[in-house]
């Protein structure tokens, strides 16, 4: 198996991540369950956060790819399950490719549709034909540079099945007025993850649409209901006002929650115990604290939701573990030949 390099710079090398002293876990029994844990702290990434900003500024935005890649070093290596970390082996210069072509793609939309408003509607036509691609991709440099010990992520969806997905039902999104996005986002995650493997070892979906409707529905009726009360009686400000902020956070944290409930690798199942009036707490005071500070709390913002989103997940082991481990350590059939594919690119921030 291809080795890939890991990223270089002449920057400092970042905290390694370190387990907290805690006597060995016993063995995992089946049944039990296992919580992910966040090791990071706001100090650590706020070193790596203040160079990557410097060094993105003195190099006119090039050095981003390898910033990034140094922010999701330290996220996945301080991210832990039984006492074992992740890790990112992306490449930046395959990051930065791909924000090349995502770049080409939009001027080139822009430019067409500036030049003569008669083409207008070429702008979103092009970005909506070659954003299924895009996705595809990304989907794919992610998996492959995600790894749990010895265990590299592979994602097996195809380029046709990605324009199935993202083409089509974006287009009847649309012509449904916005009714149809729901089960448009639920197709979203099954793409994402009924084609997602860690070695041999499949993820599964089985949520149904309904979840996703009620997880997006009941935030926006809820609002409904607090701006008719909030019309009737002189409480704007008191009633409809914080709901409407806290709207979107509210939906992204029951998105969150609904889709990692329903999640399995192998017959073990993923729990997810994230409160969306929680999340959505955390994300609208991280808003406030980064307009304060201008900025400066960014480190501590990201952190503190991170953490949060990661510690609300644990596996119920339906599967002997080692089982699992042994199965999750052997390659995907196909991997080697995609290793050679050098369209794996990441066009994502």
């Amino acid at each position: 198996m291809m080795n890939l390099d890991k990223p270089t710079d002449t920057t400092q090398p970042d905290p390694q991540p370190a387990w907290p002293p805690a006597a060995p876990a016993p063995s995992v029994q089946l049944g039990e369950s296992s919580r992910f844990v966040f090791t990071g702290t706001s100090s650590e990434y706020f070193g790596i956060w203040i160079v990557n900003i410097l060094l993105i500024i003195v190099t006119i935005g090039f050095y981003a790819p390898w910033a990034k890649v140094r922010r999701l070093r330290y996220f996945y290596g301080n991210s832990w399950l039984e006492q074992e970390n992740f890790d990112f082996t992306g490449i930046p210069t395959k990051i930065l490719l791909g924000r090349i072509i995502a770049g080409v793609v939009y001027i080139s939309a822009l430019g067409v549709s500036s030049i003569n408003p008669d083409y207008a509607w070429a702008f979103p036509v092009l970005i909506l034909l070659v954003l299924p691609w895009l996705l595809r991709a990304t989907y794919r440099f992610n998996a492959r540079n995600s790894k749990y010990r010895n265990s590299r992520f592979y994602f097996a969806g195809t380029n046709p099945t990605a324009y199935k997905t993202y083409l089509w039902w974006t287009i009847l999104t649309v012509l449904s007025l916005g009714l149809l996005f729901p089960y448009a986002f639920y197709k979203h995650k099954q793409y994402q993850f009924e084609h997602l493997h860690v070695g041999q070892l499949p993820f599964a979906l089985h949520a149904t649409a309904g979840v996703y409707y009620a997880a997006i529905l009941i935030p926006i009726i809820l609002a409904l209901i607090l701006a008719v009360l909030a019309f009737m009686l002189p409480l704007f400000v008191v009633l409809y006002v914080p709901v409407a902020i806290l709207l979107i956070p509210l939906i992204q944290g029951s998105l969150y929650r609904v889709t990692w409930s329903k999640i399995s690798i192998g017959n073990s199942k993923f729990a997810c115990d994230l409160n969306e009036w929680r999340y959505a707490w955390i994300v609208v005071t991280n808003w406030l604290a980064r307009a304060v500070s201008v900025g400066l709390l960014s480190p501590w913002a990201a952190i503190r939701l991170h953490k949060y989103k990661i510690e609300s997940l644990s596996i119920v082991w339906q599967d002997d573990p080692n089982y699992i481990l042994s199965l999750a350590q052997q390659d995907h059939p196909a991997f080697a030949e995609e290793l050679s594919d050098i369209l794996d690119i990441d066009v994502s921030l």
